[in-house]
């Protein structure tokens, strides 16, 4: 089982310490200062805790992806002759 800091934690997650005590104390993980350890069991517990408010309970089985398609379209110019056009449009991954 890994131990972890909460400090070491919140560093790898980006956040100030004090604001990953606040909610692990919501998940009702019992942490008081940025010393104390934490177990994979807390931070499970946590991330759970965060789904639940943040209305994501069940994990996602499909996930949709965008992509970007570059095209060359021709142009008329003055000169009657055509000249190239890049054009970028993203395009849903399914269609």
């Amino acid at each position: 089982m890994a131990y972890t800091s909460v400090a070491q934690f919140a560093s790898e997650l980006k956040v100030p310490p004090s604001v990953l005590l606040e909610q692990l104390r919501a998940a009702g993980v019992d942490k008081r200062v940025p010393e104390d350890s934490l177990t994979d069991s807390d931070k499970s517990r946590l991330l759970e805790y965060l789904r639940r408010t943040h209305g994501s309970a069940e994990s996602k089985n499909k996930i949709t992806l965008t992509r970007k398609q570059t095209s060359e379209i021709r142009r008329p110019t003055r000169a009657a002759s055509t000249a190239p056009c890049r054009s970028r449009c993203a395009r849903n991954a399914s269609s």
